[in-house]
């Protein structure tokens, strides 16, 4: 099996499937060993039920929490606690951070 067939078997056997989404994103981490807050923005590659990918100008340590505010096609914009999965540098100054959300409220799940 070649490495793209691969890739397109672990897509369908996602539970929720990402969805090719551009909008904005704002995200706060609070680095507790620094005792520093950092704060960001940037915009979502794709998004699912249960988490996403976004591409930001810093880098973002696995497993760190982070609070995303994502702006939604209508203009609201929806809360998330979520856990870094991965970053990757893809360019000077660009990472793809691969997000799980862990506390997204019911009512706003909807508009995910």
């Amino acid at each position: 099996m070649s490495a793209g067939e691969a890739s397109k078997q672990v897509h369908k056997q996602r539970q929720y499937p990402r969805k090719p989404i551009k909008t904005n994103v704002y995200y706060q981490y609070n680095n507790v060993r620094l005792n520093r807050i950092y704060a960001g923005s940037g915009h979502t590659v794709n998004l699912s039920m249960k988490g996403a990918l976004i591409r930001i100008e810093n880098y973002l340590p696995p497993r760190a929490e982070v609070e995303l505010y994502i702006t939604m096609k209508d203009g609201k914009e929806v809360s998330t606690l979520s856990q870094v999965i991965h970053c990757h540098r893809v360019a000077y100054n660009v990472y793809e951070v691969g997000v799980q959300f862990l506390r997204v409220g019911k009512s706003k799940q909807a508009a995910l």
